[in-house]
């Protein structure tokens, strides 16, 4: 059997999950990419002032990336990236800001490298440009992105019965687990 050592050239839409200074002018850049998961990518040279990068791979971003896989490496090699959408405004709301942080953190904490989910994908990304952009801060959308993640993985609560005795909850009614 032969193993290719080679890179491959993959390209996705990914959303801009953390980044962490490396060495002296580079980021390490966390993504949730479509078609390949959270994934690390290496941005070189990204903290110079004539930067390549500008502010495309600020956090949240959702971008268009062209990078270079080598299954051999644990971070890749970010090639070029193309900004699809900037929330702007959440920035200027540290409610708002600290509400897309609480979904962003969900799949990079809970998922592995290299395992996509599209459907939490596009999740994210439209909970992100609700956030963005509604006029009032949605406090509800964090927990509902958090049931949707849940479920999504396998988890999902069962909110009509008593998970032990079975007994049917009504509308309305306060229950207590």
């Amino acid at each position: 059997i032969l193993i290719t050592l080679m890179s491959k050239i993959l390209k996705s839409e990914a959303i801009v999950l953390r980044k962490i200074e490396f060495g002296e002018t580079s980021y390490i850049v966390h993504l949730f990419a479509k078609e390949y998961g959270k994934i690390s990518v290496l941005a070189k040279g990204a903290r110079t002032t004539k930067s390549k990068w500008g502010n495309l791979i600020d956090i949240l971003n959702v971008i268009e990336t062209i990078f270079y896989e080598k299954p051999t490496r644990e971070i890749q090699i970010l090639s070029s990236a193309d900004l699809i959408y900037k929330p702007e405004k959440i920035f200027l709301n540290l409610e708002k800001y600290a509400l897309a942080m609480m979904c962003a953190e969900l799949p990079y904490r809970c998922f592995v490298d290299g395992y996509p989910n599209i459907k939490i994908f596009e999740a994210l990304k439209k909970a992100i440009k609700i956030i963005n952009e509604s006029p009032q801060t949605m406090f509800d959308l964090p927990l509902r992105f958090v049931l949707f993640f849940l479920k999504e993985s396998g988890y999902e609560f069962i909110f009509e019965h008593c998970s032990v005795c079975k007994e049917k909850i009504n509308s309305g009614e306060v229950s207590y687990y």
